[in-house]
């Protein structure tokens, strides 16, 4: 199994005196806008079909990144895609959420999801993935680099103070990004994973001076 069940902030923010089936805050995130590469565009996305076409995005993203000469037979990889993109399914299914996709021409390129405490002012980032063909390409360096400004634009439009993420230490282009916004391990966990953190102020300014 790729993923282990991660922790995720699912803390929901009750808002008083509206109806019981509309209690929650909805975290909506800033207007959208375009890529700096013609015809790309980047969205939220809500429905369960849309949610189900980035985590597969992600799952196979994962599998070309750790585990590329793997062979399974398509039963186990159903099994094993729908086992370890659970928790991140039940995730960016909470209201609490924020999970947004870049398309060009109707096709997926990349993508994340966070969920948000606002009890701790914190958010978790789920994922952010890229479409295998865009790894290593400079298609891709700019969707990974605007992604990321979504993160810092819809966490800081949601007072968030600091960031937090997973990541396997085989995931080697995220670690390199992770090295260079300077963010902090805060303590290893298991099977070579490891939990980062960030403030929000911080990665914004990285972000900004990325070239």
């Amino acid at each position: 199994m790729l993923i282990r069940n991660q922790n995720q902030y699912c803390t929901l923010n009750r808002i008083n005196n509206t109806p019981k089936s509309n209690n929650y805050k909805t975290y909506i995130p800033i207007p959208q806008d375009r890529l700096s590469f013609t015809g790309t565009i980047i969205k939220r996305i809500n429905s369960k079909d849309e949610i189900k076409k980035i985590l597969d995005l992600f799952y196979d993203s994962l599998v070309y990144n750790l585990e590329p000469n793997k062979t399974q037979s398509k039963f186990l990889r159903k099994i094993d895609r729908f086992i370890s993109m659970l928790p991140f399914s039940i995730s960016s299914k909470q209201p609490n959420s924020i999970t947004e996709v870049i398309e060009k021409e109707n096709k997926l390129i990349g993508g994340y999801s966070m969920s948000i405490n606002p009890l701790k002012s914190s958010a978790h980032l789920g994922f952010i993935t890229l479409a295998p063909e865009y790894i290593r390409t400079k298609a891709g360096i700019e969707a990974l680099k605007k992604l990321g400004k979504r993160i810092y634009e819809n966490a800081n439009a949601n007072n968030v103070k600091e960031l937090t993420w997973t990541t396997n230490s085989k995931n080697k282009n995220i670690n390199n990004l992770l090295k260079r916004l300077g963010a902090e391990k805060v303590k290893e966990i298991a099977l070579g994973e490891a939990e980062y953190k960030i403030s929000i102020n911080d990665l914004g300014k990285k972000l900004y001076n990325l070239v």
